[in-house]
């Protein structure tokens, strides 16, 4: 089971889309796989090492503070537009 933390709150409808016989999804994770992310600044924030991967919703991977990820972890962005948060 992968463990992906939530920095902000993400929609309901697109966290169903992580099947929960293998995502758990928390805000609170201490050593998560993936993080899932809106709107927040990350520059101070320290990652763990288990980070795979980072996604973050309306923004270009280059453009986001991903410098402080592990270099194993890769970086993803959704289409600009509407993030429904509801």
């Amino acid at each position: 089971m992968y463990k992906i933390q939530t920095l902000n709150k993400i929609a309901a409808i697109g966290l169903d889309r992580l099947p929960r016989d293998n995502y758990e999804t928390a805000s609170e994770i201490a050593h998560p796989d993936g993080i899932l992310v809106r709107s927040q600044d990350m520059h101070g924030l320290e990652l763990p090492e288990t980070v795979l991967a980072i996604a973050r919703a309306g923004r270009e991977p280059t453009t986001s503070p991903f410098r402080s990820a592990p270099r194993r972890a890769s970086s993803c962005s959704t289409p600009r537009g509407r993030t429904p948060t509801r």
